[in-house]
Parts: structure tokens; sequence; C-alpha cells
């Protein structure tokens, strides 16, 4: 171009110049929109981190509402103060704070339900009293931060779940009552 004096040396240099100035300044964007793919990857990474977080924490906080097993009336509620001993320990059901419920069917079979403060939790609620009524599902107690619940059945209900299984209140079947 310069040969044919389509422009001169100076042009030439010039925009030899700014392209290269315009190639830099491409490559720095470049590199700042890796770094901030980079980042975007990394926040999407920590958001889906929070979210099965804040999952596992509503699934631990379900877990800590008590609901009754069977339709009936409420017969008795018992509390006792107790201490504060891990509740997977078998001496936790005799030592540690806990407040029982026992609930007649209509069909005359008594269910009891336990729940056992355990280490951490050191507080069990139950909204229910003798004589009211109760409804299979029905949340009537919370013990803070989780811990156990035992639930003593007739000798002829038939265990629908084993020993160990993890089960949900109000959506999973433990037993079934003989009619």
């Amino acid at each position: 171009l310069v040969e044919k004096n389509f422009i001169s040396p100076a042009e030439l240099e010039k925009a030899r110049t700014v392209y290269n100035s315009t190639r830099e300044q491409q490559k720095a964007v470049e590199a700042q929109i890796g770094v901030a793919q980079s980042q975007i990857a990394s926040a999407q990474a920590a958001v889906k981190q929070r979210e099965s977080l804040l999952k596992q924490a509503q699934v631990d906080l379900e877990r800590t509402i008590i609901r009754a097993p069977v339709d009936g009336t409420v017969k008795g509620r018992w509390y006792h103060a107790g201490s504060f001993l891990n509740a997977a320990l078998d001496k936790a059901s005799l030592d540690n704070e806990r407040n029982a419920l026992w609930i007649r069917t209509d069909q005359g079979q008594d269910v009891v339900v336990v729940q056992v403060a355990g280490l951490i939790a050191r507080r069990i609620l139950c909204y229910v009293q003798p004589g009211e009524r109760i409804a299979r599902g029905e949340r009537y107690g919370f013990i803070r931060f989780g811990s156990r619940v035992d639930v003593y059945l007739p000798l002829q209900a038939r265990f629908e779940v084993s020993l160990g299984d993890s089960v949900k209140g109000a959506a999973d079947v433990i037993a079934r009552l003989a009619p």
C-alpha cells in the first residue's frame, strides 16, 4: 500500500500501532471474561452446594416435627425430666427427658408414642392433652434439634419397615394394625 502510494508510511505505522493496541485490549478483555466465567462457575457451584445444605436442613427440621401415627383419642400423657444422653443409646429410653403419649384408636387398640430428647435437643414440646382427638399424620409435638421417637404398637401389628430403615412422618407406613 505504501509502495503504490495509497497510504503514507506514517499512516501505516499509526494503523499498526492502533491495531496492536486494540489487539492487546482484546486479549485483556478475553482474559477478564475467562476470569469472570471461572468466577461464575464457582458461584454457581457454591449456590448449588448451599441449596443442597438448605434442603438437608429442611429435611432435618421436618424430622423434628412429631406426627400422630394413628387416628384416635389421647388417653394419657406423661412427662419425665431425665438427662440428655445420646438418643441412639438404649438407656436413653429410660434415662433421658421424654414425653409419652397414649393413643387409643377407634377400634380400641392402644399405641404409645414416646418423644426422647437427645444430647443436643434438650427441649420437648407436646401440644395435645388427654381427652383430645388426634388424626393420623397430625402434628402434635416437636423435639428441638431432633432426637428420637419410639412407637409402641400392639403385638398383632404387621410391620412394613425393617430395623434401621429411615422413614418420613406422614409419608411412610411403619406398620398396619390388625383389624
